[in-house]
């Protein structure tokens, strides 16, 4: 039974696709209210982990899920957020490993971009700055 869920979970995280579903107000640059930063999350497709998709946390409220996609390059979200510290949090559906946030101070009028990848070593999709 043990090989059969194995297996399985090798199949689920190898394979198959995941979606991107953005909940926060898109912004871009030239729609950046005074005060805000423009925070990228990006994840490219790759094999590993394509159907992991993984929600996004901006100090605890939810921006939205990043997931591979179906032939895209790259699937991201976009949102801006006042200026300050951010704890930038990935929180895998299929997690293996617990996934470390990021805390960093973002500035006015700046554009702060993430990746999100898969991770050998950790066995886990992470998220790292660009």
């Amino acid at each position: 039974m043990k090989v059969l869920t194995v297996a399985f979970l090798v199949l689920i995280i190898s394979g198959c696709t995941s979606v991107t579903n953005q909940t926060a107000p898109i912004a871009s640059f030239d729609t950046l209210e005074p005060g805000n930063a423009l925070i990228i999350v990006e994840r490219k497709y790759e094999h590993n982990a394509s159907a992991n998709d993984a929600e996004v946390l901006d100090n605890g409220k939810s921006v939205g899920i990043v997931g591979i996609g179906y032939k895209e390059k790259y699937n991201k979200l976009q949102w801006q957020r006042p200026a300050g510290v951010m704890k930038l949090k990935l929180s895998p559906r299929i997690a293996i490993n617990d996934v470390d946030p990021i805390t960093t101070n973002v500035e006015e009028g700046k554009i702060y971009t993430f990746v999100v990848s898969w991770n050998w070593g950790k066995s886990s999709i992470i998220i790292v700055p660009k």
